[in-house]
């Protein structure tokens, strides 16, 4: 429990720095067609927000906006577009706010770089 805590916590204050520290270049909504996340926390998202990641120019990069809502996560989420396997510069994720968004972890949490 204290594993998942202290990961929204990162998650959350990742949000507020990206908002501050990195140029939004262009947004996409994973809520949003095609991506078409489901925020009801009961479908798997993480399709939809890599397909949202990925769909990002990896030289321009971009916003990725969750609307408030929770997102269940069942399997890795890369950083880079899996499709040309290039770095994403400049990626944002950002929320409508600390405490209305969850992201609903069911397994553990690996980052890949």
């Amino acid at each position: 429990m204290k594993q998942k805590l202290f990961f929204v916590f990162l998650i959350q204050c990742a949000f507020i720095y990206a908002t501050v520290s990195i140029k939004d270049t262009g947004t996409l909504n994973v809520t949003s067609s095609p991506f078409n996340a489901d925020n009801s926390g009961t479908i798997d998202a993480t399709e939809a927000i890599q397909a949202a990641i990925s769909n990002l120019d990896p030289e321009k990069g971009g916003c990725i906006f969750f609307p408030a809502g929770n997102y269940l996560i069942k399997g890795t989420i890369y950083c880079f577009n899996t499709k040309t396997k290039r770095d994403i510069m400049n990626l944002l994720l950002k929320g409508t706010g600390i405490g209305r968004i969850n992201l609903i972890l069911t397994r553990q949490l690996n980052i890949h770089k």
